[in-house]
């Protein structure tokens, strides 16, 4: 692929494909990828703004004994990107099955509380199974580090702490 932001032909990264895509090792709590989407193609749409842009792919099980809060962030990006969750099948998640401050898809607007110009945050509760993470953006793409967290849920309510400095 050519491309005029590179000024050279260049291959499409690695996990250019969601056949292809990178394989996050969840034995890790948490992992850090750095990838130029510049020479990716667009193959997946999520369910929020600008997300028709170029994209590369990322998979992860959660495990049986699951289910997991997951978090990931494009914090720092020097391109206007997007981030969305979808099955392993193809389909986009579109419920982040946390009834605050959750989001299964996000272009540009951060966590609630969170301003995070033209970068990305997802935020989610998934139940076992194996799921794709796709960042996405608009425009011609760019070089960033994904950040990618999760932690098990416990076996009881979920309680949100309010929000600043507070002894729990």
């Amino acid at each position: 692929m050519c491309s005029s932001d590179l000024g050279v032909c260049v291959a499409p990264p690695a996990n250019d494909l969601p056949t292809a895509a990178t394989v996050i090792n969840m034995a890790q709590p948490q992992s850090t990828f750095t990838f130029d989407a510049r020479a990716a193609t667009q193959q997946a749409v999520g369910p929020c703004g600008c997300t028709a842009g170029r994209d590369v792919f990322f998979n992860f099980t959660v495990p049986a004994t699951g289910p997991e809060i997951v978090y990931a962030d494009t914090l720092g990006s020097n391109w206007d990107t997007s981030l969305f969750v979808q099955t392993s099948a193809g389909s986009n998640v579109t419920s982040p099955n946390l009834p605050l401050y959750g989001l299964a898809c996000n272009d540009d607007g951060g966590l609630d509380g969170c301003a995070t110009g033209l970068q990305s945050q997802v935020l989610l509760q998934l139940n076992p199974g194996t799921y794709r993470l796709v960042a996405s953006g608009c425009g011609g793409g760019g070089s960033t580090s994904l950040r990618f967290q999760h932690l098990p849920v416990g076996n009881g309510a979920l309680a949100f702490l309010p929000a600043g400095a507070s002894t729990p």
